[in-house]
């Protein structure tokens, strides 16, 4: 099986490589791209069960805390 690290690395930066090319400019947090993030209390890299209580999402630069933000059409 894979080490948690190499379960979130393939679920999320290595997968957007695979489906947007790899010069895509992915995988960062720098001013001037864009991200999508997911927020957790504690460290999924250490327990992945932490994933399945997402506290917060950033997308499009929006912070969206629950799932009818999400559907407000604010997405």
């Amino acid at each position: 099986g894979m080490t948690p690290v190499e379960a979130v690395a393939a679920c999320t930066g290595q997968a957007a490589e695979y489906l947007l090319g790899a010069g895509a400019p992915i995988g960062r947090l720098k001013a001037g791209l864009e991200a999508d993030l997911i927020g957790v209390k504690g460290n999924p890299l250490q327990d992945l069960s932490l994933l399945r209580n997402v506290r917060l999402v950033v997308r499009s630069g929006r912070i969206h805390r629950g799932p009818a933000d999400l559907h407000e059409g604010s997405v």
